[in-house]
């Protein structure tokens, strides 16, 4: 849950589609491991943010919570050999709160 500011990260600097993601508004992002249920890492939920800012601790549960339900549907679907339908979810823009 580490708050990482794309625009002084040197990991992104070098990146070549940071002119993309400039582009797009991003300023942070931080990314959730999506696990099968022994533990393998079967994706990764990326969440992008306007702002550089910490996420709360309610909303790193939530996404904890989105990772885990992926993760087993991902591992459902592999256990089932059906195809894996990849989706973006894009959720509308909120501005996070600023500590009291």
């Amino acid at each position: 849950g580490a708050k990482v500011d794309i625009e002084s990260d040197p990991a992104f600097a070098a990146s070549e589609g940071m002119s993309m993601i400039r582009g797009d508004g991003v300023r942070a992002m931080q990314a959730t491991p999506l696990l099968s249920r022994d533990g393998r890492i079967v994706g990764v939920l990326s969440t992008h943010f306007e702002v550089c800012h910490r996420p709360s601790r309610d909303a790193l549960r939530r996404l904890d919570l989105l990772a885990w339900m992926a993760g087993d549907q991902i591992e459902r679907a592999a256990l089932a050999s059906s195809p894996i339908v990849v989706r973006t979810l894009v959720l509308p823009r909120t501005t996070p709160r600023s500590p009291s």
